[in-house]
């Protein structure tokens, strides 16, 4: 009767444990992404990308670094990454504020030809790196859009 008392303990106690881990833990969710005009001038056109990251966590999460990535109708046009550590607030949206500086002339090399109904499709997309108990897991996202929007 002790074994089976000691063995259903320790069955309950692991489990609780397993459980209550994988509800302290989850996945970061990229929920929006952002663009806002910050400067405009005859060289470069500033940014700055604003993405929303849920934690549905209990607890704080740590991202230790990202890596962005942003195409412009299929093209690889900019790449960046920080090392800059950010904390997500438990059970919170976090927006991360990217500052982002394309040269003018190459976004208007890309955007040239293209008419009123042209195709100006675009894709931020990214890692996260986030601390855990067991390391860092990374997690992408990718978020899809169109620059007409941004420009009506």
């Amino acid at each position: 009767m002790t074994r089976l008392l000691r063995s259903s303990c320790l069955l309950g106690a692991t489990w609780l444990a397993l459980t209550g881990c994988a509800s302290l833990f989850a996945k970061p969710e990229v929920r929006s992404v952002s663009f806002t005009v910050t400067r405009l001038d005859l060289k470069k056109l500033g940014l700055t990308v604003g993405v929303q990251v849920a934690n549905d966590s209990a607890t704080t999460v740590t991202i230790a670094e990202y890596a962005y990535q942003l195409d412009i109708k299929g093209e690889p046009f900019l790449k960046g990454a920080s090392d800059h550590s950010i904390e997500l607030a438990p059970q919170s949206v976090t927006t991360i504020q990217i500052p982002v500086s394309l040269p003018l002339a190459d976004l208007l090399t890309r955007l040239k030809g293209t008419g009123p109904d042209s195709d100006l499709s675009y894709r931020f997309s990214g890692s996260l790196n986030v601390e855990t108990m067991v390391g860092v897991r990374t997690f992408s996202f990718q978020k899809d859009g169109n620059l007409r929007s941004l420009l009506r």
